[in-house]
């Protein structure tokens, strides 16, 4: 969580997407299309920007943003679990090429069901008629990210339904990280969150330090210490990868060392085929779960695994 963004390590995926051709949203770059792939019932939201220009860089940084929003969301929810559990849903980008033969830049993540509220802003803006429990998640969370990264992230802009936020933020005390996000206003952003934020019961239990006082003289202390995070895991979904109380994760006996939320799990036997082994000459069949290798970004088998070494 301290290396710099460059560092963000990120994985590639194989992956066929059904798209509607009609957007159901779109912003001032980007329009927003429901989504599904191949071999699951999760629903999705591909993004696409407007104009097809360079755009596969500024994809590639919103996923390294949201990568490393996922990684503080991990410890947060870790740390304080229950009702304050926070999350951002994995976000994939790709370029591709439709059935019309067009390459584009998409970005896909899971879509969010319910209603959206806005927590908090880029720019000092808080959110003050949501008094549950999700508003003070959502604001200790932001000074949670200062403070754990001792001052060099602030994670805001926080928006979303229920636990799940998207779209955020990140205010960087370098210039040269995440330079390429326009919505990054550095330590100007920095100093308009605490001008508006009041620590609450979370800020308290989680023994952060850094106050508005600290952010005006440019002299901090923070909490020098941290757990290690040892009863959460994450869906192995990849396009998943919901938090999970390690408790309450489920296991297939199939698949050894995975751990699968409610949705994931039963989706590996309902996407289990039959198929023949291409091996020349073969005649046998095997299963396999279509559903666990999309989730691994990774083609199906098209051979048995007595033969796939052949």
């Amino acid at each position: 969580m301290m290396a710099p963004d460059a560092s963000i390590k990120m994985s590639t995926l194989e992956l066929t997407i059904h798209k509607r051709r009609v957007p159901f949203a779109e912003g001032a770059l980007r329009l927003a299309f429901h989504a599904r792939t191949s071999a699951s019932t999760n629903s999705y939201v591909v993004k696409s920007f407007k104009q097809q220009d360079e755009r596969f860089p500024l994809l590639v940084e919103d996923m390294r943003v949201q990568a490393l929003c996922r990684a503080f969301a991990f410890e947060f929810s870790g740390l304080l679990g229950g009702e304050n559990k926070i999350d951002f849903p994995a976000t994939a980008c790709f370029k591709c090429k439709s059935a019309e033969g067009d390459a584009a830049c998409i970005s896909l993540e899971t879509f969010l069901e319910g209603t959206y509220i806005k927590y908090n802003g880029n720019a000092g803006f808080v959110e003050d008629r949501h008094e549950g429990s999700a508003n003070q998640a959502a604001q200790a969370f932001s000074h949670f990210t200062f403070e754990r990264s001792q001052g060099r992230f602030l994670v805001c802009d926080l928006q979303g339904a229920g636990e799940f936020l998207t779209d955020p933020v990140i205010h960087t005390a370098d210039p040269d990280c995440f330079k390429l996000s326009e919505t990054n206003l550095g330590t100007e952003g920095i100093k308009l969150f605490f001008v508006s934020h009041e620590c609450n019961d979370l800020c308290g239990r989680l023994g952060l330090r850094s106050n508005q006082e600290m952010v005006k003289l440019c002299i901090y202390t923070f909490r020098d210490t941290w757990p290690a995070i040892l009863d959460a895991v994450r869906c192995s979904n990849k396009l998943c990868g919901r938090i999970l109380q390690r408790a309450e994760a489920k296991v297939s006996d199939t698949f050894p060392g995975y751990h699968w939320c409610d949705t994931c799990l039963p989706q590996l036997q309902a996407f289990t085929i039959s198929q023949a082994c291409d091996l020349p000459g073969a005649s046998h069949r095997f299963e396999v779960s279509r559903f666990f290798y999309e989730s691994q970004g990774q083609k199906a088998p098209r051979r048995c695994p007595q033969h796939r070494e052949d």
